[in-house]
C-alpha cells in the first residue's frame, strides 16, 4: 500500500534527502512540501483528505509546525502527523502529543523510527481498505457523460461491447454466507 505524504521543512537540503530516501525504502509518494506554516495551512485547508501521512518540522523560517500541528488536529484517524525535528525532548513531545501529533521523532537519530512508523501505517491503511466494502455498482449505459469519454478512447468492438452492457440482465450478487474464492477468511 503506497501511502501519500506531506512534507513542510523550511531547509531544501533536508527536504530533497528525506524526499528521496524514504522513496527508496518505503511505499510513499510525496503529494506535496511546504517550507513555511502559511503555505501549509494553504495546502492542508484545500487537499484536506489527499494525504495519509503529514510529516512537520517545528521550527520554520516563517511560522511553526505547532501552527501545522493545529490546522490538522481535527483530522480522521486514517490521517497520521509526525513531528521530524531536531530538538526533542520530553516537553516538547508532549507539547506536539497534546497538538494532535501522533509520533515524534528526532532528526539526528530517529530516521528508522520514522520510516517503521510509516510502514506501519501503510499496511494499516492496506488491511483497514482490504476490508472495507466494495463501492457500490454504477450503470454505465446511463452516464452518457462517462459513456462518451469512455467509448472515445475505446477500440469500436469494445466500444460496441460497453453500449450493449445497459441490455444484460444483471448477475446476483454473492451474499454474506458465500465466501469469494480469492479472499482468504484467516486474513482479517
Amino acid at each position: 500500500m503506497v501511502i501519500k505524504a506531506y512534507l513542510v521543512e523550511d531547509q531544501a537540503d533536508i527536504r530533497n534527502t528525506l524526499v528521496e530516501g524514504m522513496q527508496e525504502v518505503i511505499p510513499v509518494e510525496f503529494v506535496g512540501q511546504a517550507a513555511n506554516e502559511p503555505e501549509a495551512l494553504k495546502w492542508l485547508a484545500a487537499n484536506k483528505s489527499a494525504w495519509d501521512v503529514l510529516i512537520v518540522d517545528l521550527f520554520l523560517r516563517n511560522g511553526s509546525g505547532f501552527g501545522v500541528l493545529k490546522a490538522c488536529c481535527e483530522r480522521p484517524a486514517s490521517q497520521k502527523a509526525v513531528v521530524l525535528t531536531s530538538y526533542v525532548d520530553v516537553d516538547v513531545a508532549t507539547m506536539c502529543r497534546a497538538m494532535g501529533a501522533d509520533a515524534v521523532f528526532d532528526k539526528n537519530d530517529q530516521l528508522e523510527d520514522l520510516v517503521k512508523f510509516c510502514l506501519d501505517h501503510a499496511e494499516n491503511l492496506g488491511k483497514a481498505r482490504d476490508n472495507a466494502p466494495p463501492p457500490p455498482l454504477a450503470t454505465i449505459a446511463n452516464d452518457a457523460a462517462l459513456a462518451s469519454l469512455t467509448l472515445g478512447a475505446m477500440a469500436p468492438k469494445q466500444s460496441r461491447a460497453l453500449l450493449h452492457l445497459g441490455h444484460r440482465t444483471p448477475q446476483a450478487l454473492p451474499t454474506g454466507d458465500k465466501l469469494v474464492p480469492w479472499r482468504d477468511p484467516s486474513r482479517r
